[in-house]
């Protein structure tokens, strides 16, 4: 089964954002990663600049991802981008 958990908004000159999904209870992650997910498609020359921070898991159970957004260009953005941590889980046997 494949989980994912939006987090707080990405725009430029924010903060880094971090996202994190839990596999549910008697299950393990097998792989994992994350999505930008945006408002508006024109946004994203403005958070073209983002950067990976970390993108793995932090436990068998738990992922995260963290996207440092970039530097304030001036550019106006819609709304903040979200970033969405993705884990695929399997039952433990």
């Amino acid at each position: 089964m494949v989980y994912g958990v939006p987090s707080g908004g990405l725009a430029p000159g924010g903060t880094p954002v971090t996202a994190t999904v839990t596999c549910p209870a008697g299950s393990v992650i097998v792989n994992g990663g994350f999505d930008v997910v945006l408002s508006d498609p024109s946004d994203a020359a403005a958070l073209a600049g983002a950067t990976l921070l970390a993108d793995g898991p932090t436990s068998s159970t738990t992922w995260q991802a963290t996207i440092v957004p970039p530097q304030e260009t001036g550019q106006q953005i819609a709304r903040p981008a979200q970033v969405v941590a993705k884990a695929l889980c399997v039952p433990v046997s």
